[in-house]
């Protein structure tokens, strides 16, 4: 089956909007993307309306169609989300977990240690993109996975910058090997404990020098997530 031109124009600046630089207030002109891509405005024009009906881009007056970065609360509330469909699926999908899973998950983590050996930031991002979405494809749950997809999709070019942060790459990978373990020790309560605190860590990710000012305090990140530890990590 045939490819549109609107479809390859909506796959190929989606992907272009992972790219840190895209998303630093940078106008998306329709006439660029056309001599890039190599086809006529109008493609170009209904993928970027796709993208916007889905929350990646907005249009801003004098100025065109810009990516929508997230607001502080948007990375809350995108946590909050994940934080309660993801130790939701675990704790379901705990009793059923093969040696198969298990198997495919050290695999996942092995390429994301090639990642971090090598800081290849696309590689990682794949990898924690397939590593969560593990769990909701063995859950088998399509509105979910849409759910995630989505948040994975309007967080790719934050996710980026923020990989690029010292210390990142292996502070994550570090929490993804702890869930990991926990699972192959067969304790639920454990793994479940661990993707919480890997979850509610998003203030630790995504902010290099919080400012007081703008961004709320520990406190009020651990009341946020109640329950769940915020360890402080050097360097971070």
């Amino acid at each position: 089956m045939k490819t549109s031109k609107q479809y390859k124009a909506y796959k190929t600046i989606k992907e272009m909007l992972k790219d840190p630089e895209t998303i630093r207030n940078v106008s998306i002109s329709e006439s660029d993307l056309a001599r890039t891509l190599q086809m006529s405005r109008t493609p170009i024009r209904k993928a970027l309306q796709r993208l916007s009906d889905e929350g990646l881009i907005f249009s801003k007056d004098h100025l065109g169609m810009m990516v929508k970065r997230p607001s502080f609360s948007d990375l809350k509330e995108c946590c909050e989300t994940r934080l309660a469909m993801e130790t939701f699926i675990l704790r379901k999908i705990f009793p059923s977990l093969t040696s198969e899973d298990l198997f495919r998950l050290q695999n996942i983590m092995e390429s994301q240690a090639l990642a971090v050996e090598r800081e290849d930031h696309s590689l990682f991002a794949d990898t924690d993109r397939e590593f969560h979405g593990f769990f909701f494809k063995v859950f088998d749950n399509r509105l979910m996975l849409e759910v995630y997809e989505n948040i994975k999709d309007k967080l790719a070019g934050t996710d980026l910058e923020a990989y690029r942060i010292p210390g990142k790459l292996p502070f994550i990978y570090e929490e993804h090997m702890n869930i990991l373990d926990a699972i192959r020790s067969r304790n639920s309560e454990k793994a479940i404990n661990a993707l919480g605190i890997h979850l509610g860590n998003f203030r630790n990710k995504y902010i290099r020098f919080p400012d007081p000012t703008i961004y709320p305090s520990s406190a009020e990140i651990q009341e946020t997530f109640s329950g769940y530890q915020i360890p402080a990590r050097a360097g971070l």
